[in-house]
């Protein structure tokens, strides 16, 4: 779920970045006005009508520690232990990993030593995080080269102007940031058929221009 607010939220801001840049471009500044007075009265209204959201903000401020993980926890305070956890697991072999069949032993083995809460321990849980599951896994060599065709992909597109698979590539690696897309097949084929299609959609335009 937080990972999909995550799309949400860089999705929210590409739809208002683009209009917002090409306003200040044209110099059009009643416009931009207008636009981003509506914006911040649907933000407020958004956050007075909505409880759930309302929670999840304070949750994130974390005002005068309310959200402890040994009194109160949430999506984000959950996963900041998980995170921390992941991160003994790594500094265990941080070059190599320990592997892909013992990433979540390894795991599980960690959060059985949390002694001051119960949270991780009637649940299995990954990383919650790609680059953290995959550095568990496959250490700084294995974050590195996923990190570098990550960028390739981006550069490439960003090249042909396929600012679209650029959209997408930005999207994923920002739900990743609280989510182990990667880990589930689901996550995989999702990254693998976009990123095809995509690249696929923009050489058939760019063929179909050079024609005409």
């Amino acid at each position: 779920l937080l990972g999909t607010r995550n799309s949400i939220a860089l999705s929210a801001v590409f739809l208002i970045g683009f209009p917002v840049s090409y306003w200040i471009k044209n110099k059009t500044y009643i416009k931009l006005f207008i636009y981003c007075f509506i914006i911040i009265i649907a933000v407020i209204g958004s956050i007075s009508l909505n409880p759930m959201l309302r929670e999840k903000i304070k949750e994130g401020i974390n005002y005068e520690n309310q959200y402890n993980i040994n009194k109160r926890w949430g999506g984000l305070t959950t996963r900041k232990l998980i995170w921390e956890h992941a991160y003994y697991v790594v500094a265990k072999d941080p070059l190599l990993g320990v592997g892909v069949g013992d990433t979540q032993k390894e795991l599980d083995k960690s959060f059985l030593n949390i002694t001051d809460t119960n949270a991780l321990k009637y649940s299995v849980y990954n990383a919650h995080n790609d680059l953290l599951q995959i550095t568990v896994t496959s250490g700084i060599l294995g974050l590195c080269f996923y990190l570098f065709c990550f960028a390739y992909i981006f550069q490439v597109s960003f090249k042909k102007k396929n600012y679209i698979h650029c959209s997408f590539m930005l999207l994923f690696l920002f739900s990743g940031l609280t989510e182990s897309l990667l880990e589930r097949d689901m996550g995989i084929r999702v990254f693998a058929f976009f990123t095809i299609l995509l690249f696929i959609y923009k050489k058939q335009i760019h063929e179909n221009s050079s024609i005409t």
